[in-house]
């Protein structure tokens, strides 16, 4: 019995506890002082036993929300790093899945934050292809791969497969070009496959695209399947008239 009003005792705490930070992050938030915001978010989220999950929204939703301020303000906190949009998604997704009474003021948000998350995606695109050791490929275009992908969870676009298509293709040609490495054959038809999949819902969108007819037939030249090149090269001639 005296275990058991201990360990209920030691809930009530901790959640007393977490609602100490997130309360006054809340008022931080609301005097515009998006740094404490964020601080006091973040040591809530170290104690959150005993932190319903109405609470937890609050906290995911007003540390997003202090992020993608500080973001339109031309700044950003440090402890994001490199990823702040997809940071911002993050916090946002997780408070409307808690609590959806927020999901309508971060639906407003989402326009913004699929567009930021495609310029970021974009550029470690450019850097990854650039890039010149297997570490660096697969940790820059795999950033722009996840980026991407959380964009297209708020838009499916043209753009978000475009993308996705063109971020693996470029993995793929980075292996096939790995001639000591017993895997990257396998790497490399993996990373094509992948493309192909989304270069083919590009084209889905989007059934005039000639970049994305040229990328599939591209493939397929690699993959060696005739049937499909010659598909894809008629298809190249009847658009591009």
């Amino acid at each position: 019995m005296r275990s058991f009003l201990t360990i209920f005792l030691s809930i009530l705490l901790f959640g007393a506890f977490s609602q100490n930070f997130v309360s006054p992050g809340i008022i931080a938030y609301h005097s515009g002082a998006y740094e404490r915001t964020i601080q006091d978010m973040n040591k809530a989220f170290q104690t959150t036993r005993g932190m319903d999950s109405e609470t937890r929204g609050k906290a995911y939703y007003y540390r997003g929300m202090a992020r993608l301020n500080l973001l339109k303000a031309g700044s950003g906190s440090a402890e994001i790093g490199n990823d702040p949009y997809l940071a911002v998604y993050n916090d946002l997704d997780r408070a409307v899945l808690l609590d959806p009474k927020w999901s309508e003021t971060v639906n407003a948000e989402k326009e913004l934050i699929y567009r930021q998350l495609l310029v970021d995606a974009e550029r470690d695109y450019n850097r990854g292809i650039n890039a010149a050791t297997e570490d660096e490929v697969r940790t820059i275009l795999g950033s722009a791969i996840l980026k991407t992908t959380t964009a297209a969870k708020i838009n499916d676009t043209f753009e978000t497969n475009d993308l996705l298509g063109r971020s693996y293709d470029a993995m793929g040609v980075f292996y096939d070009q790995l001639i000591d490495q017993d895997d990257a054959q396998k790497k490399a038809v993996t990373s094509y496959e992948s493309a192909r999949k989304f270069y083919e819902r590009a084209l889905e969108i989007n059934p005039r695209s000639l970049k994305s007819v040229r990328a599939l037939k591209e493939i397929a030249y690699r993959f060696g399947d005739r049937e499909k090149y010659l598909y894809y090269e008629q298809l190249e001639t009847t658009i591009g008239g």
